[in-house]
């Protein structure tokens, strides 16, 4: 019996012709830019609701805490929806190397524009990105790893 490999060995696994011996590295890039639509999408339906329903309550938020809600409820919301083909796909892994690939995205990102952008322009930037992308990113690796530890619990016993 073979023994089973982690997401990093998988991914890294190739013959000698080149071609990927599985599917599993084509179908985490793909979940990962359908995670991303997903997310972008929620945040955006989201946000203006969110918003309008902490600053419209009888002691208003405002500040950090409101953005914490803003991002922090669209964001879990759409961790949910992006861990339901979890209990569609064979290997469960496959959500977790998702996320690890959106991370590996966004870090690109960030070293590409610490690199070409200006002070000014950088300041802007890291703004945006501290307040709207990491909600997604933490939401998503909590609620995906919370499903994948449960599943591996009782696939356990």
């Amino acid at each position: 019996m073979e023994k089973k490999k982690s997401i990093i060995q998988e991914m890294g696994s190739f013959p000698k012709d080149g071609r990927s011996k599985s599917s599993f590295f084509v179908y985490a890039v793909c979940l990962s830019f359908l995670f991303i639509v997903i997310h972008i999408i929620t945040i955006s339906v989201l946000v203006g609701p969110v918003h309008d329903f902490f600053t419209g309550l009888r002691s208003p938020l405002s500040g950090g805490w409101l953005n914490l809600f803003e991002s922090g409820i669209p964001a879990l919301l759409s961790a949910v929806l992006c861990n339901i083909p979890v209990f569609f796909l064979r290997d469960k892994r496959i959500i977790l190397a998702a996320y690890l690939f959106i991370l590996l995205y966004l870090v690109i990102i960030v070293i590409t524009v610490l690199i070409t952008y200006t002070s000014d322009e950088r300041y802007v930037f890291l703004a945006f990105f501290r307040t709207v992308i990491p909600a997604p990113i933490i939401s998503g690796f909590v609620v995906s790893g919370g499903v994948f530890a449960v599943y591996y619990k009782r696939k356990k016993r």
